[in-house]
């Protein structure tokens, strides 16, 4: 078999659940829940980073993890009085839509547990991060300073393996979005700038050994579509000894589609 064929075999599968004798009406709604959820919170220009249901002896536990960007920090701190009607219609919406969905349920309990990612960003890292970056800023953020800082808060998270690699990716993905195509070669530069340092300051007990980025598409506006490869580290074939993850996103630009892999190794 080739190498390919050893990635696709020898990854770790998911563990599949029978849900022969769990209610589908429970699951049905917890799913319908989830994704109102998260329209609501894109209209406030919320990231939701991570949402898990469990049912266990009649009991629904919902787990939701995500991220407020900049821009909405800024809004709040301009408000020096906040009034009580200003929070009655997003309280009373909210609670609309878990009385929608869990009333009529014959359940026991409902455990609702929200995580604020912007509450575990380390600051030494921030402050790391924003201080190496800033010979990028001109060039790849301009006008853009907010999504530098939401990127470097969601870079310190993802060294601690508090936020997965679609939720890297993406925030990537922004970055390269509104480039002009004589930016792209500093980008792929801040890419691979950008994975030495994730590597060397990695502080978790599961230490990222090795990343690999593959960008494809017509790079600098190039007649034909073109493929680039940026390694780091030690990404290995096989996932015997160590965890490889693998996220894979599409970016829409004013220069067509380009699609962004991701393999991030994990000791």
């Amino acid at each position: 078999m080739g190498q390919i064929s050893n990635i696709q075999t020898l990854r770790t599968k998911g563990i599949s659940i029978s849900l022969d004798n769990y209610n589908f009406q429970i699951y049905l709604k917890c799913l319908n829940f989830l994704n109102n959820f998260k329209r609501s919170l894109q209209i406030k220009n919320v990231c939701l980073i991570e949402s898990n249901v469990n049912v266990l002896n009649n009991i629904i536990f919902i787990d939701i993890s995500f991220f407020y960007n900049i821009k909405n920090l800024y809004f709040y701190k301009k408000k020096k009085k906040i009034n009580f009607l200003y929070h009655k219609k997003p309280i009373s919406t909210f609670l609309h839509l878990l009385n929608n969905y869990f009333l009529n349920l014959k359940t026991n309990l409902v455990s609702l547990n929200l995580i604020v990612l912007n509450n575990l960003v380390n600051n030494k890292l921030l402050t790391l991060f924003y201080f190496s970056f800033k010979v990028f800023l001109k060039n790849l953020f301009t006008r853009r300073f907010s999504l530098y800082i939401d990127f470097i808060k969601i870079t310190s998270l993802f060294i601690e393996l508090k936020v997965s690699s679609d939720t890297f990716l993406y925030f990537l993905g922004n970055i390269f979005k509104h480039l002009s195509k004589g930016k792209h070669t500093q980008f792929l530069l801040f890419v691979s700038f950008l994975f030495n340092l994730i590597i060397k300051n990695s502080l978790s007990s599961n230490k990222i050994k090795g990343m690999k980025f593959v960008i494809s598409g017509r790079i600098q506006a190039k007649m034909r579509s073109s493929c680039s490869k940026i390694i780091a580290g030690s990404v290995p074939l096989q996932t015997i000894t160590s965890s490889v993850s693998y996220s894979r996103i599409s970016v829409e630009t004013l220069y067509g589609v380009f699609g962004f892999k991701l393999w991030t190794c994990i000791e």
